[in-house]
């Protein structure tokens, strides 16, 4: 039997690990900083709890993480017009800087990771993983 849940984990982990190991040799930023300007660039003006659920992490850890963009200048953090209780979020030039000088990376790492795999047996895993995505979003 295959044992789904067990690989994505390790397979999650290990993935992370290497995408870090390789942005810190040309920047300072990590892997889910990496994500989260990804995230926050393309739903621009976005909340802290839209950030929270698009990168399926609680509260907490995105307010910290968003408070260490912030910090390192790669993140605008404003009032919202519309709640005055709740922060929009913006990507600055530097964290745009920061996406342009990770892409090369990214396409070092995608490329690796597909060099052994068909075209055809890539479109599987592709299936795999957003199935996967969807049922697990429709039982949480």
């Amino acid at each position: 039997m295959f044992r789904a849940y067990y690989w994505t984990q390790i397979c999650a982990a290990e993935m992370r690990r290497a995408a870090d190991r390789e942005l810190r040799k040309s920047s300072s930023i990590s892997a889910v900083q990496l994500g989260a300007l990804f995230y926050i660039r393309e739903n621009a003006p976005c909340l802290l709890s839209e950030l929270a659920r698009g990168l399926r992490v609680n509260g907490s850890a995105v307010t910290t993480l968003a408070g260490r963009l912030e910090r390192d200048g790669l993140i605008e953090r404003r009032r919202s017009e519309e709640d005055k209780r709740a922060f929009q979020l913006t990507v600055t030039e530097r964290g745009d800087d920061a996406i342009k000088d990770a892409r090369p990376v990214l396409n070092r790492l995608n490329s690796a990771l597909q060099r052994d795999f068909s075209k055809e047996e890539l479109e599987t895993v592709e299936r795999f993983l957003k199935t996967t995505t969807r049922y697990l979003e429709s039982v949480s």
